[in-house]
């Protein structure tokens, strides 16, 4: 197990919301940002239609955005204590 990079998640999650955790590799993230992108892809096809009115694609760009801020906080967050917990490890083993 390595460190992995905070900057790499957030800019994945703050892109495809999920993708990060992914990115981070352990079963746990694995199964929170495959929920995840499943939701976002699924919304996506769902709003879609509806960007085309002028009030709700302003509505649905705030939303998106502030969840993209949202979700790279939180993959960058997380990625910070997996690499605690990495180094935890390292040190138990010394």
């Amino acid at each position: 197990m390595k460190k992995k990079n905070p900057w790499v998640t957030a800019i994945l999650n703050f892109l495809f919301p999920g993708l990060g955790f992914i990115y981070i590799g352990t079963t746990e993230y694995i199964a929170i940002g495959s929920i995840l992108f499943i939701i976002d892809i699924f919304s996506t096809i769902i709003l879609f239609p509806l960007i085309f009115h002028y009030i709700y694609y302003m509505v649905i760009t705030i939303i998106s955005i502030s969840l993209g801020i949202f979700f790279a906080t939180l993959g960058y967050i997380a990625t910070e204590k997996y690499n605690e917990k990495i180094e935890e490890k390292k040190n138990e083993k010394q």
